[in-house]
């Protein structure tokens, strides 16, 4: 019948290597997400069962593909990083009902660096960095799913970044809100871990490169940084990406300093300062 058709199309589908985009969220749908979830809902189903550990590694091996060294998703992939986000809590979910560990220690480090990432690369509305105007901002089920699964740190960050107070924080065991990381092309200039802390947040991996600019809980500017420079009436093209020169963090202010090569050995460069008070 029509039932048992459907539910063979799916084992199909997650059983054979298929041409599928490079996008990590169509994968982590079509072979991470959907052999657990099958795992789960019909384990009488000997083809099913025989898809938890294939959904398992290629969750895992998602999960580090899409995160840095440093625990941060490539700017490339921040439009996907909360859909990725739903998708692996979902399956440890699910594996916490179905027979053996869903990762280990270290996809548990990994997983918890994604969630604090998507937590502090978020606008004070609640709502992903450079995202349209009238995206949604967190779900709330998502949130108290996945620091439940991560435990106190990231629970922490959680009521520090999205309960909406405007004090100062301050945290040792939490990290500084300020940051820059290279090999993902993103950087945060921002003074506190309060929501409505002055900050801004540079996607310099991209080209043009992307900020946003909000204060008190206001964005005032967003969008990509476009320049463009003649020499002798000639356009001079970009010759590589944005590198970042400079990064200074310190309780006065953060500081990033970026540079961009130029044809005709020009070299272009941006200075971004934020202070503290």
């Amino acid at each position: 019948n029509v039932w048992w058709r459907l539910l063979n199309h799916l084992i199909v589908l997650a059983e054979e290597p298929i041409d599928l985009p490079a996008e990590p969220l169509v994968r982590q749908f079509t072979w991470g997400e959907l052999p657990v979830a099958l795992a789960y809902g019909f384990p009488e189903v000997a083809r099913c069962d025989r898809l938890l550990a294939d959904g398992r590694r290629a969750s895992i091996a998602g999960l580090k593909s899409v995160l840095d060294g440093g625990g941060y998703p490539h700017c490339r992939v921040l439009p996907e990083v909360r859909p990725l986000l739903a998708s692996w809590t979902r399956c440890r979910a699910l594996g916490d009902h179905l027979e053996g560990a869903w990762g280990g220690v270290q996809a548990d480090r990994q997983y918890r660096a994604l969630l604090d990432a998507a937590l502090r690369l978020s606008r004070p509305g609640g709502q992903p960095a450079f995202s349209a105007p009238d995206s949604p901002a967190w779900d709330d089920s998502l949130l108290a799913a996945a620091t439940r699964m991560t435990g106190r740190d990231s629970a922490r960050l959680r009521r520090l970044t999205t309960d909406g107070r405007t004090s100062n924080r301050t945290d040792d065991s939490l990290p500084k809100p300020a940051f820059d990381n290279e090999s993902a092309g993103l950087a945060q200039l921002r003074s506190n871990w309060s929501p409505a802390s002055p900050g801004m947040t540079v996607a310099y991996g991209l080209r043009p490169p992307r900020i946003e600019l909000s204060v008190d809980t206001r964005m005032l500017l967003a969008g990509t940084w476009d320049v463009e420079i003649t020499q002798a009436g000639r356009r001079l093209e970009p010759t590589g990406n944005w590198q970042q020169t400079c990064w200074l963090s310190d309780h006065d202010m953060d500081y990033l300093e970026l540079c961009l090569d130029l044809t005709n050995g020009v070299e272009l460069e941006r200075h971004i300062l934020l202070a503290r008070e």
